[in-house]
């Protein structure tokens, strides 16, 4: 009872294995890689975030940086066991884009809510995404997102298979009469 429930974050590890054996260098590679993809999706999102602006490429340019360059980012790249951080992040911040991308195409709104469920099976905290899409929508676009509840939802499912699998909806390490 207790712990998390991040099946993604095993199943990225099994593929790590599958291609690299136990040959750290292929793991850190992994998440070498996430991290240069979370660098890209960050100047993705700012960019898009920013579409209007006419500093757009300064400030996604900007932001990609200061994101690549901060000092606790280094942790997610050299301690393997904070590979959930970099995927998190990674379909995370490409949900995100997906979302704005599929206001107008259906199929990219489905593939932001794989990304979505694929981001909240990785680590918990991105039990954050429907909030942050109603902010991008009252921010971006000067309305209530009402696409968003399909994240809530899918938010309350997984804290139901959370609660299934390991006996807390929320909470780390606790007595489950607690909640």
């Amino acid at each position: 009872v207790g712990g998390s429930y991040r099946p993604m974050f095993n199943v990225s590890f099994a593929i790590d294995y599958a291609i690299w054996g136990l040959q750290p260098i292929g793991y850190h590679l992994s998440n070498l890689f996430f991290h240069l993809a979370n660098i890209i999706l960050v100047w993705a999102v700012v960019r898009r975030f920013f579409s209007r602006d006419s500093k757009k490429e300064w400030l996604a340019a900007t932001a990609a940086l200061v994101f690549a360059v901060m000092p606790h980012h280094s942790e997610a790249v050299i301690w393997l066991s904070a590979r959930g951080d970099v995927l998190v992040t990674f379909f995370f911040l490409l949900t995100l884009l997906l979302y704005d991308y599929g206001r107008h195409k259906r199929w990219l709104f489905v593939l932001s809510l794989v990304t979505f469920t694929i981001a909240l099976l990785t680590k918990e905290m991105a039990v954050t995404l429907p909030l942050v899409i109603v902010i991008w929508e009252a921010a971006r676009h000067r309305r209530f997102a009402w696409r968003s509840l399909y994240y809530a939802a899918m938010t309350g499912l997984f804290f139901v298979a959370r609660y299934l699998a390991i006996g807390l909806a929320a909470g780390y390490y606790a007595d489950s009469s607690l909640l």
